[in-house]
């Protein structure tokens, strides 16, 4: 005497795939914002440049959290109110920086 499995009569729904074209834009978006700050400093301060890369590698490498992200990031664009902003479209709202 064998056992047939029971089929469903009702399929789960299925999630949405997220747009793709959405993250490709916002992934654009922050290529775009990382060229911005790049040319800002690249003739006077390329060290901030770099600085500000070294923040992120602290950050995915688990170092550092969103915190010090923010407190390093104010303190490097500080002057900087178009930079501060940009980087404003990426943190989530209890983490912006008040310009």
């Amino acid at each position: 005497m064998g056992f047939k499995p029971l089929k469903p009569s009702v399929k789960p729904p299925t999630p949405k795939p997220k747009s793709a074209g959405t993250s490709k834009s916002r992934l654009v978006d922050a290529q775009r914002y990382i060229l911005t700050i790049k040319n800002k400093f690249r003739n006077h301060s390329p060290e901030k440049y770099h600085e500000f890369l070294n923040i992120f590698k602290d950050f995915s490498m688990e170092r550092i959290g969103t915190d010090t992200v923010t407190a390093r990031v104010k303190i490097l664009f500080r002057g900087y109110p178009d930079l501060l902003d940009g980087f404003n479209k990426y943190m989530p709202r209890s983490m912006k920086i008040i310009i």
